[in-house]
């Protein structure tokens, strides 16, 4: 189990994942420094030293999930550009916003960017498996299955931990991605939004039914199956994209309200994240018909579960099987939440 030492807090911990952030004060551990199995302490050369996180050079200007590496750097907001060649004119004279003004060699467009946004304690790092927390609750996921049968599978083999396909078949770390520290274009056609789960390295669950319907995000698939399952414990996503909203609006408040919705496009799954979940903590699963507001599944649509599909886990005890049955002929019909991306 890998040793870690933080610089920041001097404190020490054990994590059986490789940890890219201090449990205790959140602060980015150093890849030269920390990651040592006896690593060495920091010499106090001045009265204030900054222990532990790396220099601000080396700091996030943003996550970026590619091959499970982390790319720290400024870039333009646009996504159709997203060019490193960018330019500091000064001070946000437009807004007054404390941030800076910046322009894109490449596109030609200005943005206002805010540097002191990734230092924020609430930001996520980009692997988050050590961040578990006890939920204690149902949560739905729906899945494109060819028929009812199939759900006898999921309850036999539950959701086991995703492989990374290499040669050493080693498993996923749960990897959060993020836009928050991207910058805001002065028409506000492209800003930063609440951050989502790398879907290749855990299985996402919503906490409520109408979440679950949301996935998979295909306009095309209208059927699907619905499972009720119980999470003991798990990564919060939607506390952390609340988080990230509150920092976007605190150093960006000049975003329109509508702006704003678009940032928080991801709150209305109620998601949370396990990296693995055993077949006895899946308890049912029920047919979901959808019916598409158009071809394009951000815009949601309606939903009706078909409860003489509902099928019991063997495993799942008798007692469990009226409430779940009541839970579900509450919900049983209702509105896809839309998705103003």
């Amino acid at each position: 189990m890998p040793f870690y030492k933080c610089f920041g807090c001097m404190k020490s911990f054990m994590s059986e994942t490789r940890a890219t952030q201090c449990k205790f004060c959140e602060k980015l551990l150093n890849e030269d420094v920390n990651r040592q199995s006896a690593p060495p302490r920091l010499v106090r050369s001045n009265s204030a030293p900054q222990l532990g996180a790396m220099t601000p050079q080396q700091q996030v200007v943003h996550f970026e999930v590619s091959q499970k590496q982390v790319a720290f750097k400024l870039e333009c907001p646009r996504v159709v550009c997203r060019s490193n060649d960018v330019a500091c004119l000064g001070a946000d004279p437009i807004f007054a916003s404390g941030a800076n003004l910046y322009v894109c060699n490449a596109c030609t467009v200005n943005f206002v960017w805010n540097p002191l946004l990734p230092f924020e304690k609430g930001f996520a790092s980009q692997d988050v498996t050590y961040r578990m927390t006890p939920l204690n609750v149902f949560a739905f996921r729906g899945l494109n299955l060819p028929g009812p049968l199939d759900c006898l599978n999921v309850f036999k083999k539950g959701f086991p931990v995703r492989r990374l396909g290499y040669a050493d078949d080693s498993p996923w770390n749960i990897q959060y991605r993020t836009s928050a520290a991207k910058g805001v274009t002065l028409d506000e056609e492209e800003f930063p939004m609440a951050g989502d789960i790398f879907p290749e390295s855990a299985h996402c669950f919503a906490t409520r039914i109408p979440g679950a319907t949301i996935f998979p995000n295909d306009a095309t698939v209208t059927r699907t199956y619905v499972f009720v399952c119980f999470l003991r414990e798990g990564f919060d996503t939607r506390r952390q994209q609340r988080r990230e909203v509150a920092l976007i609006q605190k150093y960006y408040p000049f975003l329109s309200a509508a702006s704003l919705r678009k940032v928080a496009w991801p709150l209305e799954a109620y998601e949370v994240a396990v990296e693995e979940l055993d077949s006895s903590l899946i308890l049912a699963s029920i047919r979901c018909d959808k019916v598409w507001a158009s071809g394009n599944w951000k815009d949601g649509g309606t939903y009706r579960l078909y409860l003489p599909s509902l099928m019991f886990n063997p495993s799942t005890p008798l007692a469990m099987h009226g409430p779940i049955t009541a839970m579900l002929k509450r919900h049983r019909a209702g509105t896809i939440p839309s998705t103003p991306l």
